[in-house]
């Protein structure tokens, strides 16, 4: 099945998915899909990025992107919304350019080490980043892996 394959194709950036639910599999049999195969990878791409656990994709993963879809009045920008507010702390001089990227990749870095992971490894793969980056860049803003909920596996350390 198609959205396997893209699931497979992108288990590096969100885990790993083993298999599609039957009442999955089914609902798609009967529903028309609008759109060509990269909007259906699309699809699938944002099933797992809303995924919070398991190794299946679900019905509810689908009906959850589809509902979002379906509400263009409440999209929410997260990122526009944090410019903005960088903007408007930039623009009344409490902050340079430099400082405020530099505190956005800190809050990051820190909510990933908070979100947790087993291993470095991990946690960088999330942030789509290297392991010697991701740890190079905990020592800069002397953050503290122990803040994680999770310890992470000293032999994971990149010197």
């Amino acid at each position: 099945m198609l959205l396997l394959t893209f699931a497979k194709r992108h288990r590096e950036i969100y885990g790993p998915i083993d298999s599609v639910d039957p009442e999955l599999a089914a609902f798609l049999r009967t529903q028309p899909l609008a759109g060509n195969v990269r909007e259906l990878e699309n699809m699938v791409q944002r099933m797992l990025f809303g995924k919070t656990c398991g190794a299946t994709l679900e019905l509810a993963d689908w009906l959850a992107v589809q509902s979002a879809d379906d509400r263009p009045g409440d999209y929410e920008d997260p990122l526009g919304d944090a410019a903005q507010t960088l903007w408007e702390a930039i623009s009344q001089r409490r902050l340079t350019f430099a400082q405020a990227l530099r505190q956005i990749e800190k809050k990051v870095i820190e909510a990933a080490l908070q979100a947790g992971g087993r291993t470095r490894r991990e946690i960088a793969m999330r942030l789509r980043t290297s392991e010697r980056t991701l740890y190079h860049k905990i020592r800069a803003h002397q953050l503290s892996e122990r803040s994680s909920p999770q310890k992470i596996n000293a032999r994971q350390a990149v010197p």
